[in-house]
């Protein structure tokens, strides 16, 4: 309800395809997108079988547990430059060790 409610309050949604309380990603994805929620969407999950349903909703990649902290940092710094700021972002993961 969020989203639809302010649709620019997001910009990127991490999401699996199985959520909490047996919700699917995929029907949440497909369901914003009919509502025009244009924000990107990144599936990051266990379940590679559902690549090709991914592919309808306009993910901006699909990652298969587990993920390598390195290529999801060059992925979210693309998708910023390329839909939000054409500078380089600062963006941390892990714990800094």
């Amino acid at each position: 309800e969020r989203l639809t409610a302010q649709p620019d309050a997001y910009h990127l949604l991490l999401l699996d395809i199985q959520l909490d309380g047996g919700e699917s990603g995929l029907e949440l994805a497909a369901f914003l997108r009919k509502k025009r929620i244009t924000a990107s969407i990144l599936y990051i999950t266990a379940y590679q079988d559902c690549l090709r349903d991914a592919f309808y909703t306009h993910a901006l990649d699909f990652w298969v547990k587990p993920v390598d902290e390195q290529k999801l940092a060059a992925a979210l710094e693309w998708d910023c430059r390329k839909n939000y700021r054409p500078e380089r972002p600062l963006l941390h993961i892990g714990d800094g060790t």
